[in-house]
């Protein structure tokens, strides 16, 4: 029979019926190199019924890795509002939470989207919460994707819905992200998806289990975290299943938190060469400082002298030993600072128990927008950045948590008022280089500014025909 709403199952491992339900690209990154981001609004709930049964058809089932792989595949997410105007029962809504049913928007305290980044200068649609329905388009070829996406665009002519919003994204040729930095490793590995899931297509293959070591990766060995952590109707890591979990249109389902970020790229150079000249540093060394990590990727808690092959090593290229990152034989953040960006966003063992920094993860998605700025250019004006994507069971206990207490505050990890470098509301305040003597860099700058933003439920592939069907 139904478990009551609050007891414990003793795994939290999904089986193969949950694997073939979830949209793939949240228990796996689809890895395709260009994506469209559609944001549409719901005029009339049947039209919209109709584009989510026609879109469900590129919606890929897990695994997607192998020869059988798409060569393109969409995810799609409905805001809370949507769901309102799809004629969902509010009491859905709200049992998402209270972040989830207000709207990104309602939330900028909490957030820190505060002056340039505050609502009131938010792309139109987002601060009136008209944006109801994400349809995300990823692709392996860039005329491809650029075809399917004008093709839903010029659908959105149709009486019934319009379009919010259209970006488009893409990974740059050397694989790096507008500060110049090779991004996504350290993915949190969710239990039950296989270890081996881009080698194998079939669907045997060993799967991953809470308390066991997972692959073995760019950014280090990671422990599969339990199902509920991110996907609603599992046990999370404390072996409780969220209350909503148990509504039909729960199960299989996440929350996805979708933010247009602006990134400064001038502002940021300017800062590393003006700090790097003032404390006699290299300023290679100093971005790394700021960052975690080097440029190509690599940990500064695995090599804190410099990426294994030194600086003339090709981009985008693992690193020649991967190794398990650990920070909690660095307290002092000698190697890698206590504040350092990647530092902040997962502190791993650095944390009293790891068990409270993995209650603390999100799956992160997304590519830069905009053209590159060429090296040693002044600020030319075009917009750049990072659309930025992350899958989250709670918005309070995750990405929320993270925004304002780990990013916004250095409280909770005992660096006072220092914010994080990179994404720190209002700048960063200063930031710690600890050394014999530590260096103190002043004056950090707001690099990063929020142009939209929404969360958006991503439903079990299941639930996202039931709510096609109406």
């Amino acid at each position: 029979g139904r478990r009551g709403i609050g007891m414990r199952r003793p795994t939290g491992v999904l089986g193969p019926r949950d694997r073939g339900d979830v949209q793939a690209d949240v228990l796996d990154a689809l890895g395709f190199r260009y994506a469209h981001h559609l944001v549409i609004c719901i005029d009339d709930a049947a039209a919209a019924r109709r584009l989510l049964a026609d879109a469900i058809a590129l919606v890929p089932r897990w695994p997607v890795h192998g020869p059988h792989k798409p060569d393109l595949a969409a995810t799609i997410g409905i805001s809370g509002n949507g769901l309102l105007r799809l004629g969902v029962d509010p009491e859905f809504v709200d049992g998402l939470g209270p972040a989830f049913a207000g709207g990104m928007a309602s939330r900028a305290d909490v957030l820190g989207d505060a002056g340039a980044s505050h609502p009131d200068h938010w792309l139109p649609g987002f601060e009136e919460f008209d944006a109801n329905i994400l349809l995300w388009i990823q692709g392996r070829h860039v005329h491809e994707v650029d075809a399917e996406a004008a093709r839903w665009h010029a659908r959105l002519h149709d009486k019934g819905l319009h379009l919010v919003h259209h970006i488009e994204a893409a990974m740059h040729g050397n694989h790096r992200e507008h500060f110049g930095f090779a991004d996504g490793f350290s993915q949190p590995l969710i239990a039950g998806a296989r270890k081996d899931a881009r080698e194998n297509s079939g669907d045997g293959g060993e799967l991953s289990r809470p308390g066991e070591e997972g692959e073995l990766t760019r950014g280090g060995r990671e422990e599969p975290i339990p199902a509920g952590e991110f996907l609603l109707g599992h046990p999370d890591a404390m072996g409780v299943v969220a209350p909503i979990g148990y509504h039909p249109l729960a199960r299989n389902g996440t929350i996805l938190v979708w933010r247009q970020l602006h990134q400064d790229v001038a502002a940021f150079r300017a800062f590393v060469a003006r700090a790097a000249v003032a404390k006699a540093l290299d300023p290679v060394l100093v971005a790394a400082k700021l960052v975690g990590r080097w440029p190509d990727g690599t940990s500064l808690a695995v090599a804190p002298t410099g990426p294994p092959g030194g600086p003339g090593r090709d981009p985008g290229l693992d690193p020649a030993a991967p190794a398990d990152i650990r920070y909690g034989d660095d307290p002092l953040g000698l190697r890698c600072p206590v504040g350092a960006h990647v530092r902040r966003a997962n502190p791993r063992d650095g944390m009293p128990q790891r068990t409270l920094a993995n209650r603390h993860r999100i799956i992160r998605r997304g590519l830069p927008y905009g053209p590159p700025l060429p090296p040693d250019a002044p600020d030319d004006g075009v917009d750049r950045g990072l659309v930025f994507a992350g899958f989250n069971a709670n918005l309070a206990r995750q990405f929320e948590f993270l925004q304002s207490l780990w990013f916004n505050d250095g409280g909770e990890l005992n660096l006072g008022t220092a914010r994080d470098p990179l994404v720190g509301a209002g700048g960063g305040d200063h930031f710690v280089v600890a050394g014999h003597p530590p260096h103190v860099l002043t004056g950090l700058p707001q690099f990063v500014t929020t142009r939209a933003g929404e969360y958006f439920f991503v439903p079990g592939i299941s639930a996202l025909r039931a709510l096609a069907s109406g």
